[in-house]
């Protein structure tokens, strides 16, 4: 990952870079393959990526049946044949309201939902902020820095894996490049947690810490016939480096030591 850092460096053309920090979701550098995403945000100090599924829809309204239009089939062929389009779309909707009183308000889809937030705390507060999304390849790249050197994280999406990548490294200090200290060593705490704020309809959540990863289990309890019962995230911790740990601390896992850490992540529906 250190080489693939200088390389997106040296030849960053086709993205967005900018020297702000993301303070929400909604301001976040977004990555993906097309079934499972990642919103990347806040700075290297407190990295927050919110995970998604493109099958991860919240169970919140549940279906009607569909109204017997076919008994007044000839009335809406007569209407559509002689230009009456809008009158045709009413009293589709008469009768549907008529037969069930569901379709009197408007029903709006169930909505695409993140599924949890892998977040990452230093306990550090950077003074300089970069943050970058190459389009070419979709690594978002955020980085950090401090008078004790600095912190850089980088985030992709991999199709063949289908796992969301992150590798988090200490970066040195600046004088380093001419022969200064060496980057320390990458101590914080990798945490799983549900989305902020509370959601329409009841999810029920398990966690559990492992030494080496992070599981979040959610189901719905109120969901109807059909529906997905749940989603589980899985991430996997790896710590290297020859005095690297990782242990179970409150709801996360602590790092010490490390000369990188690489969480695999992966939402199932």
């Amino acid at each position: 990952m250190s080489d693939h850092v200088n390389a997106s460096d040296a030849g960053f053309t086709h993205g967005v870079r900018s020297t702000t920090v993301a303070r929400s979701w909604e301001e976040a550098l977004v990555t993906g393959n097309g079934t499972q995403g990642a919103l990347c945000f806040g700075d290297a100090a407190a990295l927050r990526i919110t995970l998604s599924h493109e099958r991860l829809f919240l169970p919140v309204t549940a279906p009607l049946p569909a109204p017997e239009t076919a008994r007044i089939l000839p009335e809406l062929r007569a209407l559509l044949e002689t230009g009456h389009g809008a009158l045709a779309a009413r009293r589709v909707c008469e009768l549907a309201e008529a037969e069930h009183p569901g379709f009197a308000a408007t029903r709006w889809i169930d909505p695409l939902v993140g599924a949890a937030t892998l977040a990452f705390d230093s306990g550090r507060t950077m003074v300089s902020h970069d943050r970058m999304v190459d389009f070419r390849s979709g690594l978002v790249t955020l980085r950090g820095g401090d008078p004790a050197g600095g912190l850089i994280h980088q985030i992709f999406v991999s199709r063949p894996a289908n796992l969301v990548v992150l590798c988090c490294r200490a970066t040195p200090p600046e004088p380093s490049a001419q022969g200064g200290s060496p980057a320390g060593p990458l101590d914080g705490v990798f945490r799983l947690v549900p989305i902020a704020g509370k959601p329409p309809v009841p999810i029920a959540v398990l966690s559990s810490i492992e030494p080496d990863r992070l599981v979040m289990t959610a189901s719905f309890p109120d969901r109807w016939p059909g529906t997905i019962s749940g989603y589980t995230v899985t991430c996997h911790v790896v710590a290297e480096g020859p005095e690297a740990s990782l242990a179970p601390e409150g709801d996360g896992l602590r790092c010490r030591g490390a000369r990188e850490v690489l969480v695999l992540a992966r939402v199932e529906v």
